[in-house]
């Protein structure tokens, strides 16, 4: 039986052979280890942007379908390691700001804690039930 999103459409991972093909290119790519070493390296820790690029990635690539079933302990451990940078903060200190920059950073904030909400649900860590929104910055992504 195909899996199916909300809308009632098909998703483009449901066919039988999906999971198959996207196993073998996330092993030829060396994308999951590269996701892991990249949030994992405490000599060359990622800048918040960056940060939120792995982010948006497991957002997409992590979907049961998409991200391989034997490598769900990994996506937990990119997770946790992207909760745990946010956590001691990468944020540059060291000059005033404009006004405008600062509504910018405000504007990245809140929607890399709403991407991270999607994440912390995705593998079990955020006991909120309320309807997650839909980050303001994806809006054009879908169209």
């Amino acid at each position: 039986m195909a899996e199916t999103i909300s809308n009632g459409e098909f998703s483009p991972w449901a066919h039988p052979k999906s999971q198959a093909w996207f196993e073998m290119v996330f092993e030829r790519s060396g994308l999951i280890e590269m996701l892991a070493a990249a949030v994992d390296s405490p000599h060359d820790p990622l800048t918040l942007p960056q940060q939120r690029l792995v982010a948006s990635l497991c957002m997409i690539l992590g979907r049961p379908g998409i991200w391989p079933s034997n490598q769900n302990a990994t996506f937990q451990k990119i997770v946790i390691g992207l909760l745990r940078n946010r956590r001691l903060g990468t944020g540059d200190v060291s000059r005033p700001v404009t006004m405008a920059e600062h509504r910018k950073r405000l504007a990245f904030n809140e929607n890399y804690e709403i991407e991270l909400e999607s994440l912390r649900r995705r593998i079990g860590l955020s006991k909120k039930v309320n309807r997650l929104q839909q980050p303001r910055a994806w809006e054009r992504f879908w169209y």
